[in-house]
């Protein structure tokens, strides 16, 4: 048996960081030149646990920012955002994550496209809807779009 630290998460074996001990040729064979672990001697295991601790801490420092620019965004209480559209309410072309960012961006918010969440893709008419935006894990804020034409 061999003591091994996993450098990347392995389904069941186990996550980053992890000593464990495991048989000398699944480590030989596969385990190590795969990437997926190293020898466990005290220099890697100080090296691992500082590693660990770096990313806990930038963890929480994003988690922190996160209910940060929710809280923030929250308190607005819709954007407005003018289209052309027909006489029947169908709007030329679509408002997506790409034009509601740049809306964002335009009152003063730092959102990436990606953190919008929009349920039924983009919007085509003109009207009223609520837009949800995920900026880390489980952490949201919902605000009202109204797209208006002129």
């Amino acid at each position: 048996m061999v003591r091994v630290i996993l450098l990347k998460k392995k389904n069941k074996l186990g996550n980053f960081g992890d000593l464990l001990e495991v048989r000398s040729g699944y480590a030989r064979n596969y385990l190590f030149p795969k990437g997926l672990a190293t020898i466990a001697t005290q220099e890697n295991i100080d090296m691992i646990q500082k590693e660990v601790s770096s990313l806990e801490r930038k963890f929480q420092l994003n988690l922190i920012e996160a209910e940060k620019k929710a809280k923030k965004i929250s308190s607005l209480k819709e954007i407005k955002i003018y289209v052309k559209s027909k006489s029947s309410g169908r709007i030329f072309g679509s408002v997506g994550p790409l034009e509601i960012c740049k809306k964002m961006k335009e009152l003063g918010f730092s959102v990436r496209k990606n953190e919008i969440k929009i349920k039924d893709g983009p919007f085509r008419k003109v009207g009223l809807y609520r837009i949800t935006f995920v900026f880390f894990q489980n952490i949201t804020s919902k605000i009202n779009l109204r797209i208006v034409s002129f």
